[in-house]
């Protein structure tokens, strides 16, 4: 398998925020479980 650069930095670019993702979920549990708790105050 050869990867044009392109492909190999979309690549990168992709998994680089699934990764700042995971780390926003990581550092702020308390700020996510406010929001979610929020969210389903709204769904009552």
């Amino acid at each position: 398998w050869v990867y044009p650069k392109e492909y190999l930095s979309e690549l990168l670019m992709i998994f680089g925020a699934i990764l700042i993702g995971i780390l926003i979920a990581v550092v702020t549990p308390e700020g996510e479980k406010e929001r979610l708790s929020n969210e389903q105050r709204k769904d009552l």
